[in-house]
């Protein structure tokens, strides 16, 4: 019996040393070090990926990474792609293009968002000299959505834009409805 209470004893000190020791790592943590992981604490990257196949088809990849300046507001940049095509009428274009985004939670899992997006593409055109038309669109979107957390730092969005300056050149209509993940980094 003394032999199992003196290794316990011996347990209970040794785990005692070590957790100090844990401590003291955490906290001589260099100001460096420290900066650098609480700004890779407020990074979140992930973006949208949506397909849609038939006599449409639809195919949207759009990366983007963001950063949390306080708890309710955050800002990032993204980049888009996208391939249209239409069986009816023989028409394919390739999108690219890029973005930027402010998102501001008027509740924990409410947010309102604003976003300019910038997208360029190309179009075959009968009459054209040059059988190539190349458009250039900004869009100004607004609107807001929903933050369904998954687990962990990852979580879905679903987002519902409108596009302020629609035009007969604009890829999509009002709304405009997404949806994607996001993780923190």
């Amino acid at each position: 019996m003394r032999r199992i209470l003196r290794l316990l004893l011996l347990f209970i000190l040794f785990y005692n040393y070590s957790y100090s020791q844990n401590n003291n790592e955490i906290i001589n943590l260099s100001e460096n070090e420290a900066k650098e992981s609480d700004f890779k604490n407020k990074l979140y990257t992930g973006g949208n990926f949506g397909v849609q196949f038939g006599t449409i088809t639809l195919i949207d990849i759009s990366p983007l990474i963001g950063y949390n300046f306080t708890d309710r507001f955050s800002a990032g940049t993204g980049l888009t792609y996208q391939y249209y095509k239409d069986s009816n009428y023989d028409f394919k274009i390739n999108v690219f293009g890029g973005r930027v985004f402010l998102r501001y939670f008027v509740f924990d899992n409410i947010f309102f968002h604003s976003e300019l997006e910038y997208l360029r593409y190309n179009y075959n055109v009968n009459y054209s000299a040059w059988g190539v038309d190349k458009v250039d669109i900004t869009n100004f979107l607004i609107g807001g959505g929903y933050r369904q957390w998954l687990g962990g730092n990852l979580y879905a969005n679903l987002i519902i834009l409108w596009n302020l300056n629609e035009s007969e050149y604009s890829l999509y209509n009002n709304p405009i409805i997404r949806i994607g993940i996001n993780a923190g980094l």
